[in-house]
């Protein structure tokens, strides 16, 4: 048995053209590498380098048992529990702060994207996102920093929302990216997509007003030598819940338990158990969420697993897929830019957009 790319990539295109489905789109670091920025791996080679000599062990050995964000963590962590003195790795509180205000620079730097970068990949995002015409909003969930999605809009003239309100330095409002809003006057409309960048951002900074507790602000720019805010933190369960981190992950919970979801996710490796888990367990408890996988080249075998045991998750590799819970590699007549050369490609993320972008939208599907 194989599985026929062609009737395969239709039944996709079918998927999306449903305007009562609800759909959400998933992206990591694989993504941005479109536009030539750094994956996951390539970013911790980055940090790696950039560190002087004296403390590139340390980190190195963080960097290598840690992500990146428990990294950041922990170096915060390390440098309120010394503040009075003492050291924990070898670390006190001045080197904690210096080493994470280093590797913050180190991560702004390495994902802003320069002038005259080639955005087709995310201008065809964008311009598939902006013709959508579904009952409820396209939401693109990304783990990335960067402001690719951001400038595909802007180069279409699309419409997104991503929790922040204003234009200066905009404050974040948790009570419209819940659910369920209080006040319908300032409820936005399904044409609005919406874009949550689940673990920070680089123009977001903190800000502590002149009274009140101390907030995340989006700003026009790279908050360059304020990147505390664009990393969840150690901070106690209290605090942390009038930050966006907290206020975004009930978003994505509540996102994959609608009705009639389907969840594309792309260039993510499945290297956070966290969100693995969250992924999986949505196609699980709801029959009918879908999650269709989309892997670069090989599947990974955490998918590869799952995927065998619950028919609504999709994944699909270059030479292999899991479809309803049957393992097969690919046959078929080519599909220019889908399938070519006995390869499945839309792992490939500017393929994944140019597909997305060619789809007629819900309303004009028959």
């Amino acid at each position: 048995m194989a599985h026929d790319a062609e009737t395969i990539t239709r039944e996709f295109g079918q998927k999306l053209a449903a305007r009562a489905r609800h759909v959400c789109l998933f992206i990591g670091a694989g993504a941005s590498r479109a536009v030539g920025l750094p994956d996951i791996a390539g970013l911790r080679k980055g940090i790696v380098d950039a560190t002087g000599a004296a403390d590139r062990d340390v980190i190195q050995g963080y960097i290598g048992q840690y992500d990146v964000e428990e990294t950041l963590s922990r170096l915060r962590a390390i440098a309120a529990l010394t503040e009075g003195g003492g050291e924990i790795d070898g670390i006190d509180s001045d080197r904690a702060k210096r080493l994470d205000a280093e590797i913050s620079a180190t991560i702004i730097k390495a994902v802003t994207i320069p002038p005259g970068t080639d955005m087709a990949a995310f201008v065809r995002l964008a311009s598939w996102a902006t013709r959508a015409r579904y009952h409820q909003p396209v939401e693109i969930f990304t783990l990335n920093y960067d402001l690719a999605v951001e400038m595909g809009f802007e180069a279409v003239g699309g419409l997104w929302f991503d929790g922040f309100v204003g234009q200066l330095e905009a404050p974040f409002r948790d009570d419209l990216v819940d659910e369920v809003r209080p006040d319908p006057r300032v409820d936005l409309p399904s044409g609005v997509a919406r874009l949550w960048k689940l673990h920070g951002s680089v123009n977001w900074r903190w800000q502590t007003p002149a009274s009140g507790p101390r907030r995340v602000v989006r700003i026009g720019g790279s908050a360059s030598g304020l990147a505390a805010a664009i990393y969840p933190s150690y901070e106690k369960y209290e605090e942390s819940r009038r930050l966006p981190f907290v206020a975004l992950m009930d978003r994505l919970r509540r996102s994959l338990a609608l009705s009639e979801t389907v969840v594309i996710v792309a260039g993510y490796s499945f290297s956070d158990e966290h969100f693995n888990e969250l992924l999986f367990s949505a196609a699980e408890r709801h029959p009918r969420t879908e999650v269709i996988t989309l892997a670069y080249s090989s599947i990974p075998d955490r998918v590869l697993t799952r995927a065998a045991g619950t028919r609504n998750i999709l994944a699909l590799g270059q030479s292999e897929a899991v479809i309803g819970g049957e393992r097969a590699g690919w046959t078929g007549d080519e599909v220019p830019g889908v399938y070519e050369k006995d390869k499945y490609l839309l792992g490939d993320f500017s393929r994944l957009a140019s597909f997305l972008a060619y789809q007629p939208s819900a309303d004009d599907a028959p």
